[in-house]
């Protein structure tokens, strides 16, 4: 989006709108999902920030579930210190690619597995472009 008037990536005066993605508006609190399932998980794009750059840059989506473990404890402990103990495995959607000057609404597909193992798993989604990235991530049930 150019906020200016004139046009070029250096010509002073022009801004343009530069804007990320986060997910998943489907989490809130504690989320439970049935193996089996196909879950189809939304991407908002953030608030742009005003930037002279006018290179559009490439952001790619990425969205993974790792689990089991037995507690919640149990995977913040993991997570925090980056550890997989055993019969700890990840699942990750297609990755997604999109730019920081189109508004999209991109839409990552996680198919789980029907013989997923139930107990806690941490879903992380990051979103990166630049060599920077921004990460967050849920605790997620599965039940049987």
């Amino acid at each position: 989006m150019i906020l200016g008037a004139c046009s070029g990536p250096s010509s002073p005066g022009v801004f343009y709108g530069a804007h990320g993605y986060s997910c998943c508006t489907e989490i809130t609190g504690t989320t439970t999902w049935h193996r089996g399932q196909q879950l189809t998980l939304h991407w908002t794009p953030t608030p742009p920030a005003r930037t002279t750059d006018g290179t559009p840059h490439k952001i790619v989506l990425s969205l993974s579930l790792t689990g089991p473990y037995p507690t919640v404890d149990a995977l913040k402990q993991a997570t925090s210190q980056g550890t997989h103990p055993a019969g700890v495995g990840t699942i990750s959607a297609p990755q997604l690619t999109a730019n920081d000057r189109t508004v999209e609404l991109p839409v990552s597909m996680l198919d789980l597995p029907a013989d997923l193992a139930p107990g806690y798993y941490n879903l992380d989604a990051e979103s990166s472009a630049a060599g920077l990235a921004i990460a967050g991530d849920a605790v997620v049930v599965i039940t049987p």
